[in-house]
């Protein structure tokens, strides 16, 4: 390409060669592109997740790292628990701590097809979810109770109301295991009166 044969003094042959090596380089670049792509999203992939050991039993499945996960993942830390994370978001807040930890992470949807099953989940104690949304919370809970009932399940719901039906359901679904949904507010709201209580005693102290 950086000296085409285009001269009149060039040979037939080298026009013929040079038209035949650009048609096969353009035939062949798709390919190189597509390889290339593939190898780059494979290294990606691999280099990002630390799936657990396919022995791993009696863990707790955390789904979510964010303010309230990587909190849990926190506490959870200094009790003899093993844990697998889930994290769809490398950018997570709790990402560099769980890799500090050494702590099995899988950066997935955990909706997806396979994934808790890749967590262990099968073979897992309890299931911890604590993403954003409270539908996605629920499918996770119940897609974890089809592969294993006996697995307890404590879910982070927005919805008081909707906590309290989701609760009371799944126990009837499933009244050989435990399962626990609670809402954030519900959570707070002792907290935040505690705190009330304490500042009113102090203040009406001579």
């Amino acid at each position: 390409m950086g000296d085409p044969a285009t001269g009149d003094e060039e040979s037939p042959a080298r026009r013929i060669l040079q038209l035949i090596a650009g048609f096969v380089g353009l035939a062949i670049l798709p390919l190189v592109v597509a390889a290339t792509m593939h190898a780059t999203e494979a290294f990606r992939t691999g280099s990002a997740n630390q799936p657990p050991a396919p022995e791993m039993a009696d863990h707790i499945v955390l789904v979510g790292l964010g303010k309230i996960g990587t909190r849990v993942l926190a506490r959870l830390r200094t009790t003899d628990h093993k844990v697998v994370v889930i994290e769809r978001d490398p950018a997570a807040r709790g990402v560099a701590y769980a890799r500090e930890l050494g702590i099995p992470l899988l950066f997935e949807d955990a909706t997806a097809p396979g994934v808790l099953e890749q967590a262990g989940i099968r073979h897992g104690k309890s299931l911890l979810v604590v993403t954003h949304g409270d539908g996605e919370n629920l499918d996770l809970a119940m897609a974890a109770r089809e592969i294993n009932p006996a697995i307890r399940v404590v879910m982070r719901l927005y919805d008081d109301d909707f906590a309290a039906t989701v609760s009371a359901t799944m126990r009837a679904s499933y009244p050989d295991a435990l399962t626990r949904s609670r809402s954030v507010s519900a959570l707070a709201a002792p907290a935040f009166a505690a705190a009330m209580m304490g500042s009113t005693s102090r203040a009406r102290e001579p």
